[in-house]
């Protein structure tokens, strides 16, 4: 088993992202992102953001403000890049996504129907994580993806709320050089 993804259901499989995320214009931050895919719904989150609201849940439970606000700067350095950004397919019900994000104060979350691709596939073939791979274009939400998909991993699944090709999703960039993922370890 590889985690969870809720109490409900076991992740039966996980892969692991690097993202280059472009944050100001020429300037990127590499985050990892992890894709936990169960029997009927997956999520897709940042660890290190897990792992340090984790932390500093246990040391917030002990009452001990100071000992919270002494530990801060290693968890930082110890968890450096977090996103609280969760998207969950399949809840509340398939072919739905959850989002899920803090903004300034306030915690974001809606629901809507997972977006349909029309995805155009190509001819063009690359090895990751030792799979062959397929490569594929499609848009979504007004942004152009090249995807490439593994169809000996035959989930429908990838990262963000890409989906819908006849393997799972290995790597994607926009056109616009904003985003790019590829998957580390599965």
């Amino acid at each position: 088993m590889a985690g969870s993804l809720s109490a409900q259901e076991p992740a039966k499989y996980r892969i692991t992202y690097d993202c280059n995320a472009q944050i100001i214009t020429g300037k990127y931050s590499k985050h990892r992102w992890t894709l936990d895919i169960g029997e009927n719904t997956s999520i897709f989150y940042n660890l290190n953001y897990r792992l340090f609201t984790t932390e500093m849940e246990e040391i917030r439970a002990t009452g001990d403000a100071m000992a919270l606000i002494a530990q801060l700067p290693a968890l930082g350095k110890k968890y450096p890049t977090k996103s609280d950004l969760q998207i969950v397919t399949g809840l509340p019900k398939n072919g739905e996504y959850s989002y899920y994000h803090q903004v300034s104060t306030s915690k974001l979350k809606y629901e809507e129907p997972l977006p349909t691709i029309d995805w155009q596939m190509t001819d063009s073939t690359r090895t990751i994580c030792e799979y062959e791979c397929q490569q594929a274009i499609g848009k979504v939400y007004g942004r152009t993806w090249t995807v490439w998909y593994a169809t000996d991993l035959p989930l429908n699944y990838g990262p963000y709320v890409l989906q819908g090709l006849p393997g799972l999703i290995l790597a994607a960039k926009d056109s616009e050089g904003l985003f790019e993922y590829v998957a580390v370890g599965i």
